[in-house]
Formats: C-alpha cells, sequence, structure tokens
C-alpha cells in the first residue's frame, strides 16, 4: 500500500501527470492511475525504472527500512535543485582538502554574524 502513495507523491512533486510518467516509463496512463490506486502492482523491472527516475531506492519504494539519512539526501538534493549557487559550492568541495573546506565554514559563519537574517 506504501507504493501507491509514494509514486503519487513522487510523480507529483516532480511537476508531472499521470499520462507523461506513463510517457516516460512507457506504460499507459491507465496503469499508472492503477498502480496509485493500489489495484496493480509493478514488477520489478518497472520498480526500478521508477527508482532510477526519480533517484530513489527501490527500498524507499517500497517503505523498507533503509538508511535514516536517506530523507536528509533527498532534502539536500532538492535544496541543490533549487539554488543552482549552491550545486556549485557542493561541485567544487569534492575538489578540496577537509582543511580547506573548514576554513570556508569559518568564513561562511563569520558572514552570517555580519548579516544576521
Amino acid at each position: 500500500m506504501v507504493f501507491l502513495k509514494k509514486l503519487a507523491a513522487l510523480r507529483k512533486k516532480s511537476g508531472l501527470t499521470q499520462e507523461s510518467l506513463a510517457e516516460k516509463a512507457r506504460l499507459s496512463q491507465q496503469t499508472i492511475s492503477k498502480y496509485e490506486r493500489g489495484l496493480l502492482e509493478p514488477d520489478i523491472d518497472t520498480l526500478i525504472f521508477f527508482a532510477d527516475y526519480f533517484n530513489v531506492s527501490v527500498d524507499y519504494l517500497l517503505d523498507r527500512p533503509v538508511d535514516n539519512r536517506y530523507d536528509e539526501i533527498i532534502e539536500i538534493r532538492a535544496y541543490l535543485k533549487e539554488r543552482p549557487e549552491m550545486k556549485i559550492l557542493y561541485d567544487t568541495s569534492k575538489r578540496v582538502s577537509k582543511e580547506d573546506i573548514e576554513k570556508i565554514i569559518a568564513i561562511m559563519d563569520s558572514l552570517k554574524m555580519k548579516n544576521p537574517s
């Protein structure tokens, strides 16, 4: 029962209609509708497609226990998508040392103190 809710939520969050998701998954709109109403369960290949498409795990779709940091990872990913300038910082951070990151954090902390929100 959890799959149907997760699929609908992911589809809506991505701004997709049942028809557009069906087209991407090479399924009918009626099939997506049946998944979301719990009248039909997807096969493993379809589950894998949805997991890959929405960048989640099959375990997440099936509400199986996953790393408890998973929700945090999803939140960070959404934040990076919404703020392109943060993605630049993230991408850059992959190429610098831990010490450099600590220096950058210190600079950002001092900026926050100068400009409290």
